[in-house]
């Protein structure tokens, strides 16, 4: 708890101010006594910064950045000279959203994911094999429409059993490069609807220069995948956000 000196000087306000508020549990004095301590705010009060929040934020870029890294996996396409290339990027968005629906089945209807690495794995792969395509279908590439990048693929020329082959051995190898924290920072990302991660887009860090293409790709994708489930036009990934709410509501 942060001591009546420290929030006086903090909030500039009388000790009788601070006493009624507090007896009032205003929002702010919990916030502080819940989220701070005294040395921090005795940091802010000398210098201006909390020396923890900057260093989370460093983490945050350094965990954005090896995120992104990992999704430069789904860009293997082209391979072995196919007639046609997989949209990997679109099949994670896919599978996120998938990932963020089944977050919310519990009692309070509050957004759960998981930490558990190896469960996360699983449940992607498991993901992956269910949305393979039904060779007994009259036409299976509707079962996986978000899978290739291509609408019109002509039946005659694709061996399904080597791309349903292919496109497990590519996602597996994408999967298992996944390190826990990869997974802590898509679930910061689905917490805070993806805000953090535009705003690194949008921001100026040299750091992030060479990874903005690589972003972009993804919140275009992610905007792909909210069109189809939401059936809207998305005009601008800078309201990704506002539709990440949107879709949470429709399926809590």
């Amino acid at each position: 708890m942060v001591n009546e000196k420290n929030i006086l000087q903090l909030m500039c306000y009388s000790r009788n101010t601070y006493y009624v508020w507090k007896r009032e549990k205003r929002p702010i004095i919990e916030l502080i006594d819940k989220y701070f301590t005294n040395y921090e705010i005795e940091e802010f009060l000398k210098t201006g910064n909390i020396s923890k929040f900057d260093n989370l934020n460093q983490y945050s870029l350094l965990s954005c950045m090896n995120f992104l890294k990992k999704l430069k996996l789904l860009k293997n396409s082209d391979s072995l000279n196919l007639t046609y290339h997989y949209d990997y990027f679109y099949y994670f968005t896919n599978f996120i959203l998938d990932y963020i629906k089944n977050g919310y089945q519990n009692k309070e209807k509050q957004w759960k994911g998981t930490n558990e690495l190896l469960f996360f794995k699983n449940y992607f792969l498991d993901f992956c094999i269910n949305n393979q395509p039904n060779t007994n279908s009259i036409n299976p590439f509707k079962a996986i429409d978000f899978i290739y990048n291509q609408d019109a693929i002509k039946p005659q020329y694709i061996d399904l059993e080597f791309n349903t082959i292919n496109t497990l051995r590519e996602l597996s190898n994408f999967i298992n490069n996944f390190k826990q924290e990869d997974l802590y920072f898509l679930n910061l990302c689905i917490q805070d609807n993806f805000i953090t991660l535009l705003n690194f887009y949008k921001s100026d860090d040299a750091n992030i220069s060479n990874l903005k293409e690589d972003i972009l790709y993804f919140f275009n994708n992610l905007k792909t995948s909210l069109e189809k489930v939401l059936n809207i036009k998305i005009d601008s990934i800078d309201n990704i956000g506002t539709y990440i709410i949107q879709y949470k509501e429709s399926v809590k």
